[in-house]
């Protein structure tokens, strides 16, 4: 069945690109743990569900800080997970209030492909230039390093997969404290 969802949507792997800029993406290791923790959640629904969260924090030039993960209550299946318009309303109003800026997605696949399908970009909630969108591979069973195993995809008009080196040199892990704001589960 998944042979059969890769071939239906997944657009043709496009060569991963390695940008000629000097952004600095520092990314809190609490924010990698909180977001594994969610993926996994979903993975283990069932026999397996697609899981996403945001990412958000601060941007100082090319410094992009990364610590702070949102998860929103999403409709999710084996080979899909959409956030509803009312979902992303709350979305917009956490990061509003905690003073963030959204930087990126993350959601997870069921095997180990970690391209970007065409569901995965027409369905992006965010589409704005800079906007991360990554996908992790196995529902993050395996977790989500060494980043360059992961799709790290950019939009620029488009999504743009970032190659490993592009990825291993401009990305950082640091221990700046992150937070998790679960927005699912909620009584609207």
């Amino acid at each position: 069945m998944w042979e059969e969802w890769l071939k239906y949507f997944s657009p043709p792997e496009k060569k991963a690109q390695s940008p000629r800029d000097d952004f600095r993406y520092l990314i809190s290791e609490n924010v990698i743990s909180y977001t594994e923790a969610v993926l996994k959640e979903y993975g283990a629904i069932d026999d397996g569900h697609e899981g996403l969260v945001y990412w958000a924090g601060k941007r100082d030039g090319n410094s992009i800080s990364i610590n702070s993960v949102i998860a929103p209550e999403t409709i999710s299946s084996e080979g899909r997970v959409t956030v509803p318009p009312l979902s992303n309303f709350y979305v917009i109003q956490c990061i509003s209030k905690a003073k963030l800026v959204q930087l990126g997605q993350v959601h997870s696949h069921p095997g180990k492909w970690v391209g970007h399908s065409y569901g995965d970009d027409a369905n992006a909630s965010f589409k704005r230039d800079g906007l991360l969108s990554i996908v992790v591979p196995s529902y993050c069973f395996g977790g989500m390093l060494p980043l360059k195993e992961c799709g790290i995809h950019r939009y620029e008009g488009h999504f743009v997969r970032l190659s490993k080196k592009y990825i291993q040199k401009h990305f950082t892990i640091t221990t700046e404290k992150g937070e998790l704001f679960d927005l699912r589960k909620r009584n609207y």
